[in-house]
């Protein structure tokens, strides 16, 4: 099975790509940017109006991208907090 997944960096949509041999990870075809789909991992997990993501993309050379920090949302609040 292939997927179409927009990349999280520069927004463009890579098609087909194979997923399940990467564990969801996946290089942009237009930017280069290495990064894992949460979607397909189920890294998203919702419990009440609690949204907690797991957020992590890397550059080419491996060099994280942003502050690798674990995202609460509160969905009634809009109030957010960033675990380190």
């Amino acid at each position: 099975m292939t997927y179409d997944v927009a990349c999280p960096v520069c927004g463009r949509v890579n098609r087909r790509l194979y997923l399940e041999e990467t564990e969801g990870w996946m290089e942009c075809e237009y930017c280069g940017t290495s990064s894992q789909d949460l979607n397909f991992l189920g890294a998203i997990a919702k419990s009440g109006n609690l949204i907690s993501c797991d957020v992590f993309s890397t550059y080419q050379d491996g060099k994280p991208i942003g502050t690798q920090e674990y995202l609460l949302l509160d969905t009634v609040s809009w109030e957010f907090e960033g675990v380190k």
